[in-house]
C-alpha cells in the first residue's frame, strides 16, 4: 500500500472568468458565477514520478467587493482561509489571504508551518543529505528510508495566477514563490513534493511556474465543465541550484455546479513526462485531484 505525505499544493483553479460571458449592454450589471462565501474545502491528491498524496481541509470566507458592467472589473474579490493536513511522514498548517483586483488576476499569500515526523520513508520525505550535490535519486532514497529525522519547518508563499479565455480555449499561468525556513543544521532536507532540497538553517527560495492552455467543451445535459490540454511546469530551486522541467497533457471535469451543499465538485488530471531533470529525465509523471466544497 502507498503511504502518503502531507502538503500544502496549490491546485490549478479554473473558472469561467467574466470576460468569456456575452457582451453586456452598458447598463447592465453582468452575473457571474459566484462561489459560495462561506465554504469547507476537501482535497486529496496523489502523484507518481516521484510518489506523493495528500489529504487536507481547509475552510474560508470569500466576500465579493465588486460587481461591474465591465467584465475585467466584475466579480473581484477578497478571500481568507485555513487549511490543515496529516499523513504518515508530516502535519501541516496554514492560513492565507487572496485577492482578485483583476478579472485576470488573481493574488494569494499563504503562510504555512510544517512538521516531519522523522518516519521511515522510501520516498525521501524528512530525509536529510549532506551537500547539494548529494545523490537523491529513487534509488538513494529508498535505500535511506530509515535515516529520516524528526525537525520542523516554515513556509511563505506568493502565488500569482493571469488566466483568460478566448472562445473554446482558455489560458491559465501560475507563479509560486515559496521562501522556506528551517532550523539550524547541517546540508539539506528533501522535499518531496518538489523533489528538490531545501537548505536548513537559513531562508531559501524555489520558484515553480504552471502554464496550460485547454480546450473547454461544449456545456452539455449533466455536464458543467471539462477542459483538456497541455501542460508545461518549471522548478527552480536557489541554494540548491536545481530545475526540472515537465511537458504533458490535463484533463479538468466537473459535473456539475452545485449539487445540495456540494460545489463544484473537480476532478484533475495530469500526465506527461519529465523533460528535463537530474534524476527523473525521460521519466513518465502523473497527478491527481479530486477536490469537494461543501457550503450552506
Amino acid at each position: 500500500m502507498m503511504r502518503v505525505r502531507s502538503c500544502v499544493l496549490v491546485a490549478v483553479s479554473f473558472g469561467l472568468s467574466p470576460m468569456a460571458q456575452a457582451t453586456p449592454t452598458k447598463k447592465e450589471v453582468v452575473p457571474v458565477e459566484e462561489a459560495p462565501t462561506i465554504a469547507v474545502d476537501w482535497r486529496t491528491i496523489v502523484g507518481w514520478g516521484p510518489v506523493t498524496g495528500v489529504t487536507s481541509l481547509g475552510a474560508r470566507y470569500r466576500h465579493i467587493y465588486r460587481r461591474d458592467h465591465n467584465p475585467l472589473w466584475n466579480g473581484l474579490y477578497l478571500q481568507t482561509g485555513a487549511t490543515v493536513g496529516t499523513s504518515t511522514f508530516t502535519h501541516s498548517g496554514s492560513v492565507h489571504v487572496e485577492v482578485q483586483p483583476l478579472a485576470v488576476l488573481r493574488v494569494r499569500l499563504q503562510a504555512e508551518t510544517w512538521r516531519w515526523l522523522g518516519k521511515p520513508s522510501e520516498i525521501g520525505t524528512g530525509l536529510p543529505f549532506p551537500t547539494a550535490d548529494s545523490p537523491s535519486d529513487p534509488e538513494t532514497l529508498a535505500r535511506r528510508s530509515d535515516e529520516t529525522i524528526r525537525t520542523h519547518g516554515r513556509r511563505g508563499l506568493l502565488m500569482t495566477t493571469l488566466q483568460g479565455r478566448v472562445g473554446s480555449f482558455a489560458m491559465q499561468n501560475m507563479t509560486r514563490v515559496s521562501a522556506w525556513l528551517l532550523p539550524k543544521g547541517d546540508g539539506y532536507l528533501y522535499d518531496s513534493e518538489s523533489d528538490n532540497l531545501i537548505a536548513r538553517g537559513q531562508w531559501d527560495q524555489n520558484i515553480r511556474n504552471r502554464l496550460c492552455l485547454l480546450w473547454m467543451a461544449p456545456s452539455r445535459l449533466r455536464l458543467h465543465r471539462l477542459m483538456v490540454g497541455p501542460i508545461h511546469e518549471f522548478v527552480q530551486s536557489r541554494e540548491a541550484a536545481r530545475s526540472r522541467h515537465r511537458v504533458g497533457a490535463m484533463l479538468v471535469y466537473m459535473p456539475v455546479q452545485r449539487w445540495g451543499a456540494l460545489w463544484e465538485p473537480t476532478l484533475m488530471l495530469d500526465v506527461g513526462i519529465t523533460a528535463k531533470d537530474r534524476y527523473r529525465q525521460g521519466e513518465t509523471y502523473f497527478f491527481g485531484m479530486l477536490k469537494l466544497s461543501l457550503s450552506p
